[in-house]
């Protein structure tokens, strides 16, 4: 894979080794979330569009495609200040890269560390691709943040702001079994007082359409 002198790897190199004949491949992105209601020590994000019901603001992957990941992001998310939400809360919902205690409660905040204190892990198969990557990696507290002064919102200084690039690449087949789990040091209760929060694994990378049933193997 090629890296250039600023250490980013080059887009046109990887859409050139993950293309196929036969195969349609776009930039395009996944996005999975989990509810974090309750009392966990490991969260297990649903990947595919026929695990169970996705909402709104997800994106599955469907049964035919894979997806090479170029870039990865956890974020978190409070969809309500109610334990029910619906999709039109989630869509709303602002994605921010740390616990800010003006947006989740102070201890629903000091419990969140407990995530980033934690590590992904990532399956396809029986093949380990990520053994354990420290979330520690996606935590971002901005200059500007929610709360600081009337009417301010967390900076977001760049597109790529909370994402890593993942070096190698990893693809995520429909045809297989994918595991993307994370987990924490201790079982915490993460539940708020009145509030629905959220945690996002974002992927962005390219989309490869009927390469599962082509290429197993991608």
């Amino acid at each position: 894979m090629a890296i250039n002198v600023n250490g980013r790897y080059d887009q046109g190199d990887v859409y050139n080794r993950v293309k196929r004949p036969g195969v349609i491949t776009t930039q395009s992105y996944l996005r999975f979330e989990k509810s974090i209601q309750g009392t966990f020590n490991s969260i297990s994000f649903d990947v595919l569009v026929n695990q169970g019901s996705a909402s709104t603001t997800e994106r599955r992957l469907q049964l035919t495609d894979t997806f090479t990941i170029t870039q990865l992001a956890l974020f978190i998310y409070k969809a309500g200040t109610t334990t029910t939400v619906t999709n039109d809360d989630k869509a709303k919902a602002t994605l921010f890269s740390w616990p800010n205690p003006n947006v989740f409660t102070q201890t629903v905040a000091d419990s969140l560390m407990n995530v980033y204190n934690g590590f992904l892990q990532l399956r396809v198969n029986t093949e380990v691709l990520i053994d354990s990557l420290d979330i520690m990696q996606f935590y971002r507290v901005h200059t500007t943040q929610n709360g600081a002064v009337a009417n301010a919102q967390d900076e977001w200084p760049m597109i790529n702001n909370g994402f890593k690039k993942i070096v190698p690449t990893i693809t995520l087949n429909g045809a297989a079994k994918n595991e993307i789990n994370l987990f924490f040091p201790q079982s915490i209760d993460l539940t708020g007082t009145d509030e629905s929060n959220y945690i996002v694994c974002y992927c962005r990378g390219f989309l490869n359409q009927n390469a599962a049933q082509l290429n197993p193997g991608l």
